[in-house]
């Protein structure tokens, strides 16, 4: 799951959940489910993109 530079927000947040779907991890952390996976990984891209996302 490398994250490259300049990847937008919607990218990241689609490699994220890929590899949740993948692997039932983001990183070292476990979702509760698939809304909570997608969650933090819109919070991984928001911080990485510097996007402000509800």
């Amino acid at each position: 799951m490398p994250l490259k530079p300049g990847m937008s927000f919607g990218n990241i947040v689609a490699e994220i959940l890929r590899s949740y779907k993948k692997t039932g991890r983001i990183g070292n952390i476990t979702p509760r489910n698939a809304k909570h996976a997608l969650k933090i990984a819109q919070a991984i891209a928001a911080k990485r993109t510097g996007a402000q996302r509800k």
